[in-house]
């Protein structure tokens, strides 16, 4: 739309998200065609969110991407908006600290948020969801369509980095791409974890607060976000060579 412009910038930091949504498809992320990522504008013109009607998997640049303003106007792109905007603008208008919303529907983590169980760190994914605790939006299981339920759905997060939606699926944050794709790989791992073991009906320890601390120290340190991120950017690209 004339007056939008898009620095070499912020093409390359739209060109990262595009690798993020293909990566978290290669993790068990996409259905369908449902499932979205966005950045904050740097501009603070608003959001720039993945197009409705391509999967995750087929996300290839900044040109699958719209700008959207805080009120779901969009402003820039050729893609028409999904129909769950509000999850994204009213979680970075309740938390400025936040850069990157997705929502999805990984199988496992979905599973998750129908039952009436409390998210578990028993395995070292579960060590590297950020903050080691999902929060819970029980509100409705319904789409999340206008800016009071996305309002509703940003407070429930309570400062958390994720959230089940009850019986829909999971939306994570972060204050870049990878810590953001990181949280919602690593949360899926450790939902699968949780029903292997409490399906295997044997024991099971949590690691006391103060360990998880330690871990947090390590798991969520530059280096060990980048390299682990790098392996999962490699991985993806490796199998799209081959493909």
């Amino acid at each position: 739309m004339p007056g939008v412009t898009m620095s070499n910038e912020l093409r390359a930091r739209l060109a990262d998200m595009a690798t993020a949504c293909r990566v978290l498809s290669m993790e068990g992320h996409e259905d369908g065609t449902q499932g979205h990522l966005s950045l904050r504008d740097p501009e603070g013109r608003g959001l720039w969110l993945k197009r409705m009607g391509v999967p995750l998997g087929r996300i290839m640049g900044p040109e699958d991407f719209i700008l959207i303003d805080f009120d779901g106007n969009q402003l820039a792109g050729d893609g028409r908006r999904h129909a769950e905007w509000p999850i994204h603008t009213e979680i970075m208008r309740a938390r400025p600290e936040v850069n990157v919303v997705g929502h999805s529907h990984p199988h496992f983590a979905t599973l998750f948020s129908a039952v009436e169980a409390e998210f578990e760190p028993i395995v070292q994914a579960g060590h590297r969801v950020r903050g080691h605790k999902v929060a819970r939006y029980e509100d409705t299981s319904v789409l999340i369509l206008d800016s009071e339920m996305g309002a509703d759905l940003a407070r429930s997060m309570d400062g958390h980095w994720a959230v089940f939606l009850r019986n829909h699926g999971i939306t994570f944050a972060g204050e870049d791409i990878a810590g953001a794709a990181l949280t919602a790989i690593y949360l899926e791992h450790a939902c699968r974890a949780l029903f292997e073991v409490h399906a295997s009906g044997l024991p099971y320890k949590v690691p006391p607060k103060e360990e998880l601390a330690e871990q947090d120290r390590i798991f969520q340190s530059e280096w060990f976000l980048a390299d682990n991120w790098s392996y999962f950017v490699d991985r993806l690209a490796t199998g799209e060579r081959g493909s």
